[in-house]
Protein backbone atom coordinates (compact mmCIF):
# COMPACT_ATOMS: atom_id res chain seq x y z
CA UNK A 1 0.00 0.00 0.00
CA UNK A 2 1.47 3.19 -0.61
CA UNK A 3 2.29 6.23 1.38
CA UNK A 4 0.16 9.28 1.13
CA UNK A 5 2.29 12.78 1.11
CA UNK A 6 1.38 13.45 5.18
CA UNK A 7 2.82 9.58 6.01
CA UNK A 8 5.67 9.87 3.89
CA UNK A 9 6.10 13.83 5.05
CA UNK A 10 5.65 12.46 8.89
CA UNK A 11 7.90 9.49 8.11
CA UNK A 12 10.84 12.17 6.80
CA UNK A 13 10.64 14.41 10.10
CA UNK A 14 9.85 11.90 12.76
CA UNK A 15 13.92 11.62 13.11
CA UNK A 16 14.19 15.43 13.15
CA UNK A 17 11.29 15.81 15.47
CA UNK A 18 13.12 13.55 17.69
CA UNK A 19 16.71 15.29 17.55
CA UNK A 20 15.26 18.88 18.21
CA UNK A 21 12.71 17.51 21.28
CA UNK A 22 15.89 15.43 22.50
CA UNK A 23 18.52 18.73 22.51
CA UNK A 24 18.30 20.43 25.53
CA UNK A 25 17.08 18.36 28.35
CA UNK A 26 17.13 18.15 32.44
CA UNK A 27 19.26 15.88 34.45
CA UNK A 28 20.33 15.02 37.79
CA UNK A 29 24.17 14.86 38.58
CA UNK A 30 25.59 11.32 39.67
CA UNK A 31 29.19 11.91 40.02
CA UNK A 32 32.17 14.29 38.72
CA UNK A 33 35.15 13.68 38.05
CA UNK A 34 37.51 17.09 38.25
CA UNK A 35 41.19 15.81 37.04
CA UNK A 36 40.63 16.62 33.38
CA UNK A 37 40.95 19.91 31.38
CA UNK A 38 36.99 19.63 31.46
CA UNK A 39 35.23 18.38 34.37
CA UNK A 40 33.32 15.39 33.45
CA UNK A 41 29.67 14.39 34.71
CA UNK A 42 27.74 11.25 35.48
CA UNK A 43 24.10 12.09 34.30
CA UNK A 44 20.73 10.68 34.59
CA UNK A 45 18.98 12.50 32.05
CA UNK A 46 15.42 13.17 33.24
CA UNK A 47 13.37 11.63 30.32
CA UNK A 48 15.14 7.90 30.76
CA UNK A 49 15.47 6.20 33.04
CA UNK A 50 18.34 4.69 32.81
CA UNK A 51 22.19 6.31 33.76
CA UNK A 52 23.48 8.34 31.00
CA UNK A 53 26.64 9.18 29.47
CA UNK A 54 29.82 10.87 30.86
CA UNK A 55 29.24 14.30 30.09
CA UNK A 56 31.45 17.95 29.86
CA UNK A 57 30.43 20.75 31.71
CA UNK A 58 31.64 23.83 31.04
CA UNK A 59 32.22 26.47 33.53
CA UNK A 60 32.10 30.12 33.47
CA UNK A 61 35.51 31.65 32.78
CA UNK A 62 37.31 32.62 36.62
CA UNK A 63 34.43 30.74 38.47
CA UNK A 64 35.11 27.22 39.93
CA UNK A 65 32.60 24.56 41.42
CA UNK A 66 32.22 21.02 41.50
CA UNK A 67 28.85 20.15 41.81
CA UNK A 68 27.97 17.82 44.19
CA UNK A 69 25.73 14.37 44.08
CA UNK A 70 22.15 15.33 43.63
CA UNK A 71 22.33 18.40 42.02
CA UNK A 72 20.16 19.70 38.89
CA UNK A 73 21.57 20.66 35.53
CA UNK A 74 20.18 21.57 31.80
CA UNK A 75 22.19 19.39 29.31
CA UNK A 76 22.37 20.44 25.41
CA UNK A 77 23.26 17.51 22.95
CA UNK A 78 24.69 19.03 20.04
CA UNK A 79 23.14 18.82 16.87
CA UNK A 80 20.47 16.62 18.74
CA UNK A 81 22.75 13.77 19.03
CA UNK A 82 22.43 12.92 22.92
CA UNK A 83 26.48 10.83 22.15
CA UNK A 84 27.39 14.54 22.23
CA UNK A 85 26.76 16.48 24.95
CA UNK A 86 27.04 19.12 27.34
CA UNK A 87 26.37 20.81 30.83
CA UNK A 88 25.72 24.41 30.54
CA UNK A 89 24.60 25.21 33.80
CA UNK A 90 23.80 23.47 36.98
CA UNK A 91 22.02 24.34 40.45
CA UNK A 92 21.89 22.14 44.09
CA UNK A 93 18.14 23.74 44.96
CA UNK A 94 18.38 21.91 48.78
CA UNK A 95 21.04 24.14 49.18
CA UNK A 96 20.79 26.90 47.60
CA UNK A 97 20.61 30.70 49.24
CA UNK A 98 16.85 31.77 49.27
CA UNK A 99 15.04 34.95 49.30
CA UNK A 100 17.44 37.33 47.92
CA UNK A 101 16.70 40.76 46.10
CA UNK A 102 16.76 41.63 42.73
CA UNK A 103 19.72 42.42 41.42
CA UNK A 104 21.71 40.67 44.51
CA UNK A 105 24.05 37.90 43.30
CA UNK A 106 27.02 35.90 45.60
CA UNK A 107 28.86 32.84 46.09
CA UNK A 108 27.95 30.00 47.89
CA UNK A 109 28.45 26.16 48.62
CA UNK A 110 26.55 23.07 50.29
CA UNK A 111 27.77 23.63 53.54
CA UNK A 112 26.00 26.97 53.46
CA UNK A 113 29.48 29.22 53.21
CA UNK A 114 28.47 32.39 51.43
CA UNK A 115 29.33 35.70 50.31
CA UNK A 116 26.84 37.85 49.15
CA UNK A 117 26.73 41.18 47.00
CA UNK A 118 23.58 42.75 48.62
CA UNK A 119 21.42 45.52 47.66
CA UNK A 120 22.19 47.92 49.65
CA UNK A 121 25.86 47.75 49.20
CA UNK A 122 26.75 46.21 51.99
CA UNK A 123 28.93 42.65 51.38
CA UNK A 124 27.93 39.84 53.53
CA UNK A 125 29.85 36.80 54.52
CA UNK A 126 29.02 33.64 56.30
CA UNK A 127 31.44 31.11 57.43
CA UNK A 128 31.72 28.97 60.52
CA UNK A 129 35.24 29.89 60.79
CA UNK A 130 37.43 32.19 59.42
CA UNK A 131 40.67 31.80 57.78
CA UNK A 132 43.62 33.06 60.06
CA UNK A 133 44.91 35.07 57.56
CA UNK A 134 41.56 36.61 56.30
CA UNK A 135 40.93 37.26 60.28
CA UNK A 136 43.96 39.06 60.98
CA UNK A 137 43.41 41.28 57.81
CA UNK A 138 40.17 42.12 58.88
CA UNK A 139 41.21 43.07 62.43
CA UNK A 140 44.20 45.09 60.37
CA UNK A 141 41.97 46.58 58.14
CA UNK A 142 38.84 47.48 61.01
CA UNK A 143 41.26 49.08 63.76
CA UNK A 144 43.97 50.68 61.44
CA UNK A 145 44.39 54.63 61.14
CA UNK A 146 45.41 56.77 58.58
CA UNK A 147 47.98 60.21 59.81
CA UNK A 148 45.77 62.99 59.10
CA UNK A 149 47.09 66.25 57.48
CA UNK A 150 47.70 67.63 60.87
CA UNK A 151 49.40 64.79 62.11
CA UNK A 152 46.80 63.34 63.87
CA UNK A 153 45.29 59.90 63.43
CA UNK A 154 42.07 59.58 61.41
CA UNK A 155 39.13 56.93 63.00
CA UNK A 156 39.09 53.41 61.86
CA UNK A 157 37.25 52.33 58.21
CA UNK A 158 34.70 51.63 60.88
CA UNK A 159 33.98 54.69 62.20
CA UNK A 160 33.20 56.55 58.84
CA UNK A 161 29.72 57.77 58.24
CA UNK A 162 29.84 57.18 54.73
CA UNK A 163 30.80 53.32 52.74
CA UNK A 164 31.34 52.17 56.14
CA UNK A 165 32.36 48.60 56.91
CA UNK A 166 31.87 46.88 60.49
CA UNK A 167 32.47 43.09 61.88
CA UNK A 168 28.86 42.93 62.08
CA UNK A 169 28.50 43.33 58.36
CA UNK A 170 31.22 40.79 57.88
CA UNK A 171 29.91 38.35 60.47
CA UNK A 172 26.25 38.89 61.07
CA UNK A 173 23.86 36.09 60.58
CA UNK A 174 21.97 38.14 58.10
CA UNK A 175 23.78 37.41 55.11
Amino acid sequence: MALNFFQQLDRWLNPWRRRILLMIGKAIILSVKDNDNLQVAKLQLMADEETGPSVERLGEYGFKSVPPPDSEAVAVAVGGDRSNMIIIATDYSDKRPKNWESGESGLWNDQGLLIRLRKDGKLGIKTVTYDTNFQKFMDLFLSHKHLGNNGVDTSSPAGSATNSITAADLKGDDN
